[in-house]
């Protein structure tokens, strides 16, 4: 399960756009949540709202291979890493949230994704399509995991014109 997501640019368009290079390059498209347009979380300074997606593929592919690729398609659509102490906005960010029932920590990658409990706009998403899929390390559902969520950003579903 992937979280796609942007706050730059023609933000629509790099979601599709980061979909349809991860189907082609990481295997087959089974589902995708709703696409949500959210409140930034984490920002010092004030940045225009995220457009967020979670989409699930199969793959034959390990979960490092999984990140490589995923961060090559994030340079491909022209997002810059840039090392720095505060959240900065962006093209497109691509996040791992799972990968099966694993629970993988390495310094570059943790799955599930550490933050996914604290983040409205990923468990908004996640539980449009899995509200019963129980988070493997903190033993609860999606669904559970929202309800009691204490981030209060908005997260509202985007309609587009």
């Amino acid at each position: 399960m992937l979280l796609l997501g942007g706050n730059l640019d023609d933000r629509l368009k790099f979601l599709k756009d980061a979909e349809n290079l991860i189907i082609q390059q990481l295997g087959s498209f089974v589902c995708a949540s709703s696409i949500y347009e959210s409140e930034p979380w984490g920002f010092e300074d004030e940045v225009p709202p995220f457009l967020n997606q979670v989409i699930i593929i199969s793959t034959a592919s390990t979960p490092l291979q999984v990140l490589q690729k995923t961060q090559e398609i994030e340079r491909k659509l022209g997002r810059k890493k840039v090392i720095t102490a505060h959240y900065m906005s962006r093209l497109i960010d691509i996040d791992i949230l799972f990968f099966n029932d694993e629970c993988i920590s390495f310094t570059t990658l943790h799955i599930p994704h550490i933050e996914i409990a604290n983040r409205r706009f990923v468990l908004v998403p996640l539980n449009e399509i899995i509200s019963d899929y129980m988070h493997p390390v903190i033993n609860k559902k999606i669904s559970e995991l929202l309800s009691e969520c204490e981030d209060t950003g908005s997260v509202a579903l985007y309609v587009t014109n």
